[in-house]
């Protein structure tokens, strides 16, 4: 499925990819003008992106995508010490 992704030719219809541009808006000022759904069950991906921000904003990043939804969730990132 992720070549397919990559690809662009994936049939899925249960897969909305959103971007945010951390240093413009928040995560939850990005996804106001999407038609995203708190209530829905929510995959979170970070890949590349916390260890270019200080430990207390990656804190608070995380702890705003947990209480951004009332569905299920699951949150991946990738990290280097």
């Amino acid at each position: 499925m992720v070549a397919e992704l990559k690809r662009g030719t994936t049939e899925a219809n249960n897969i909305t990819f959103y971007g945010c541009d951390l240093s413009e808006s928040s995560v939850e000022q990005a996804l106001s003008n999407t038609p995203f759904n708190n209530k829905k069950p929510t995959f979170f991906l970070m890949e590349g992106l916390l260890m270019y921000l200080p430990k207390d904003i990656a804190n608070d990043l995380m702890a705003q995508l947990l209480t951004l939804t009332s569905g299920d969730k699951a949150l991946l990132f990738s990290a280097m010490n």
